[in-house]
């Protein structure tokens, strides 16, 4: 349906506002576990793309969940549902911060567009 589809303008947007939230919640979100070995960091979506989610996994934390069940030990690797880091570890106000920053030109992001 043509109101479904985002316009080069809209999407152009739509890529903005995700790189500067995407930069205003990972670093408050990892600054917080700078002492753990941290492997992965992925963006999620659910099933119908309307949200968007930060998910990030240390060994430490995969070496707890394996304990006993070393046979799912590539499941809990690499499947980010199981993984215990999140966006939601984030508090608004740091995420403030964090947004403030990268509209400062502290924190630099990655453009979607070319």
């Amino acid at each position: 349906m043509p109101g479904d589809v985002l316009g080069r303008a809209e999407m152009s947007a739509l890529q903005e506002r995700v790189v500067a939230s995407l930069c205003a919640t990972v670093g408050p979100m990892l600054k917080e576990r700078a002492s753990v070995e941290l492997y992965a960091l992925a963006i999620t979506t659910d099933r119908d793309v309307v949200t968007l989610r930060v998910v990030a996994h240390t060994e430490e934390a995969l070496r707890t969940l394996l304990e006993g069940d070393e046979e799912d030990a590539d499941h809990y690797r690499w499947w980010p549902d199981e993984w215990g880091i999140s966006d939601d570890d984030v508090t608004p106000e740091k995420r403030c911060r964090g947004a403030e920053r990268h509209r400062q030109g502290h924190v630099r992001g990655r453009r979607l567009t070319r």
